[in-house]
Parts: C-alpha cells; structure tokens; sequence
C-alpha cells in the first residue's frame, strides 16, 4: 500500500512523540503542588463528587462529576501558585419547596501555595491561600474547598419555577378604633 503525501505532509514525521493537545489526562489522588508548580505543569480532568465528604451531605445528589483545570506554575514574585477554574453542577435542595434544584458552579480558581498562616498574610491581592504544610494533598480536597465556597448559603428555584405552595397573606382589614370619648359618652348614657 503506497502512502500519497500531499506537498505539505512530505516534510513531516511518520510518528508524533508528543501528548495530545486538549486530551484530558486522569487526575491524580494526591498530588505535590510545590513540584507540580516549579514543573509548569497543568492538570485536566474530571473528580467524582462521591469522594468529598464535607460537602456530600448538604447535596440532595451525590452523582455528578467536577471538571477540573488547574495551573500550577510560580509568578515573578516566586510564589507558587494554582490557577484555572472548575465546574459542576450540585443538585442542592430548594429551601422553598424542598425539591432538588441545579446549582450551576463555574469557579475561578487563584490559589498561592504557602507553608503555613504567617506567610499567607503576605500573599499578593489575587491570591487566596492554600496552606501546604505536608508533602502530599488529596487533589479532591482541594477542588472541595472551592466548591464549599461556591455553594450558597441558601439554594432556591427561581422565584417563577418554584413548585412551593406560597400563600399570599392577605392584608387584615383595618380595625377602626372608636373615639375614646365617645366610649364614655356611651358608658354615660346607659348608667343614667
């Protein structure tokens, strides 16, 4: 079989060594963000939500899976950091009518890796602190704590979609007050 190459492709390797591009990799459990970030490197995939047990209870689901970009690298300030964002949908509980409502979560993520709370306290603006004080952190703990942050303090349908029974209170009708004077006017004439 006789390969027909195009004036373009004559040029070009049989065989490509590199990854492919825009290919999500597996994630790993644990990772060592300080090496990750001197490394450059770049993480894409996707985490089940099963696995996050500070955040499960409060969901009204806990099938679903958090899409996952993050980049690790350090700035000209030598700060280490983790950078991309994340995605999911929670299924919450509507505090309203109490069915399951959709929470569309889409999370910029701007994390400055640090050892402890005293070097947090000098992080640049733009950063939110992750404070690595062991050499290895489950990857999940992290993507956790942003949708921790992420979650509203109190889920609801859209006042229009909502299926709960809200029942307009009418308003009273207004008690008219008599005239204390024509109280005792009254109270006079039937004790004469």
């Amino acid at each position: 079989m006789s390969e027909t190459l195009g004036f373009f492709d004559r040029f070009l390797p049989k065989h490509y060594h590199g990854a492919p591009m825009a290919m999500q990799e597996r994630l790993p459990t644990v990772i060592d963000p300080y090496r990750l970030a001197e490394a450059g490197r770049e993480l894409r995939g996707q985490i089940g939500l099963t696995g996050m047990d500070r955040l499960t209870p409060g969901l009204a689901s806990q099938d679903g899976q958090v899409s996952v970009e993050l980049r690790f690298g350090v700035d000209g300030e030598k700060v280490r950091y983790i950078t991309g964002h994340i995605q999911t949908t929670l299924k919450l509980q509507c505090q309203r009518c109490m069915q399951p409502v959709d929470v569309v979560v889409d999370r910029p993520v701007s994390l400055g890796i640090v050892p402890n709370a005293t070097d947090a306290e000098w992080l640049q603006p733009g950063y939110e602190p992750l404070i690595v004080d062991t050499p290895v952190v489950p990857l999940a703990q992290i993507v956790e704590d942003e949708l921790l942050l992420a979650v509203p303090m109190v889920a609801a349908h859209d006042p229009g979609t909502c299926q709960a029974n809200v029942v307009q209170e009418e308003e009273p009708a207004p008690v008219v007050k008599e005239s204390p004077f024509a109280v005792l006017a009254r109270l006079k004439k039937t004790s004469s």
